[in-house]
């Protein structure tokens, strides 16, 4: 989808020169749409799911389905390649909102953009679907970096090898989302401390008044 599809609503990000920031607005459509039932995108989810637990598989049980290190190693990129770009273009999108890219501006600089829903077209979203969204893509970098520690002491570097391109892939997808959701640099570091001095102040016990 081209961005001319998104309203930019907010200004550049002040926190890094080379990076800007806008909100990403949804069609009056889809506004209406979630208001009369919140939607979900039951296939966007699976396609989500799919390649990410795909490429898992044939990796554990490759020694199972076949013979050859490398039309293991074909597939399993294929499919991390395909996830790659259904998280980037699709499911980041629709499930959380957000999206990230770069550009080379007029003077030759790389300028890494990002797009969010404002806070009232959130609340509109599946709060599931979103969860769900962060939580693959967390778990996702959590499993192949245990695989990659399973594949280093093993001294399997060939597999190694497979793991690290899985954890670059990936983490460019959370890199990209994390900055697009919270910001970068002191933005991220002042918003959790927000959290926290909230959490803190909501789990203080009330104090009852005095007779």
């Amino acid at each position: 989808m081209s961005s001319s599809a998104y309203t930019p609503l907010a200004s550049t990000d002040p926190d890094l020169p080379g990076t800007s920031t806008v909100a990403m607005a949804l069609s009056p459509d889809r506004i209406v749409q979630q208001k009369l039932g919140r939607p979900s995108n039951t296939m966007v989810v699976m396609l989500h799911t799919a390649f990410k637990l795909t490429a898992l598989i044939i990796y554990l049980c490759a020694s199972i389905l076949t013979s050859s290190f490398i039309a293991c190693f074909i597939t399993v990129m294929i499919l991390l390649s395909a996830d790659f770009w259904i998280v980037k273009n699709l499911s980041g999108r629709l499930l959380a909102g957000l999206r990230w890219w770069s550009v080379v501006d007029d003077s030759g600089q790389l300028v890494w953009q990002y797009e969010s829903w404002t806070p009232e077209q959130r609340q509109l979203a599946q709060r599931g679907e979103t969860t769900y969204f962060w939580a693959t893509l967390v778990g996702c970098q959590v499993v192949w970096t245990l695989l990659a520690t399973v594949s280093v002491f093993s001294l399997s570097l060939k597999w190694l090898l497979l793991c690290c391109l899985a954890i670059s892939l990936n983490g460019s997808n959370l890199l990209g989302y994390t900055r697009a959701r919270l910001g970068t640099g002191e933005k991220i570091t002042r918003r959790m401390t927000q959290w926290l001095i909230k959490t803190v102040l909501r789990r203080q016990p009330k104090q009852e008044p005095e007779q």
